[in-house]
């Protein structure tokens, strides 16, 4: 869906109604507005603008609205939250949300080469102003707790003056996807296991170059590989990284 705004309007309904049409039929509902824009907002069925109602092939009355108040409208952009209406959901609750620590996960197999890479690069990239807002750290599938990161690992990493000697691998819980705000990994398999730890992460879990730069490609594993393969590695990683960087307008 697109606008002449670029911009798309998405409700989260609690009624019953809307709430049971799409789960019985397994379909997101594309809906407008029940008012024209700066008119008030109607509680009933029968309150409905009568020029808004002929262009209706079907009207459902539910009875009153449940809140008997008007929604709260939010516009979200990958950069911030910002209210554009009051209602219902005080503002407190949108500031304090707004205002929350994000929580970067990025997931490999041993935590001590790409998803390393992928924390040390995107934590220096992060503008300093704004590294206090978020929390960016890395995790292993299959990961030995307490490994330290290999030498060809931190030397091109230290030639990106990038120094990771202190990092030491964590093995990946289901606690951390359960906090974690987006999880990026390198291989669909990472995303496989992911999914298979924690089940809710589906909406949050992405390939790198997929978030980053819309490509489903992998990063392949430099590990038993030449000091020119981890070299190729972290290039790759570092591109996805700085397309993270404009996609979360933090140029």
């Amino acid at each position: 869906m697109t606008s002449d705004e670029r911009e798309v309007a998405i409700r989260i309904p609690s009624h019953p109604i809307p709430q049971k049409l799409i789960e019985k039929n397994k379909i997101l509902l594309a809906t407008t507005s029940a008012n024209f824009s700066g008119e008030p907002n109607p509680l009933r069925a029968n309150e409905i603008d009568i020029y808004l109602a002929e262009g209706i092939d079907l009207l459902l009355d539910g009875g009153e609205a449940l809140l008997g108040e008007e929604s709260t409208v939010v516009r979200a952009t990958s950069s911030q939250i910002q209210l554009i209406r009051d209602g219902w959901l005080p503002r407190e609750v949108i500031d304090e949300e707004a205002e929350a620590k994000g929580d970067i996960l990025f997931v490999c197999t041993g935590n001590t080469c790409r998803s390393l890479m992928a924390e040390a690069l995107l934590g220096k990239l992060w503008p300093a102003g704004e590294r206090d807002k978020v929390k960016i750290h890395s995790a292993g599938i299959a990961a030995l707790e307490g490994s330290p990161p290999g030498k060809m690992t931190l030397e091109v990493l230290r030639k990106k003056g990038v120094d990771s000697y202190s990092h030491r691998s964590s093995r990946l819980e289901r606690e951390a996807l359960r906090m974690a705000d987006l999880v990026l990994v390198m291989e669909k398999e990472h995303k496989e296991g992911v999914l298979q730890l924690y089940p809710p992460a589906r909406g949050k879990v992405f390939l790198l170059k997929e978030f980053a730069r819309g490509l489903k490609e992998e990063i392949p594993d430099p590990v038993g590989g030449s000091q020119e393969s981890y070299r190729k590695c972290l290039k790759e990683i570092e591109e996805s990284i700085e397309g993270i960087i404009r996609k979360l307008g933090l140029e």
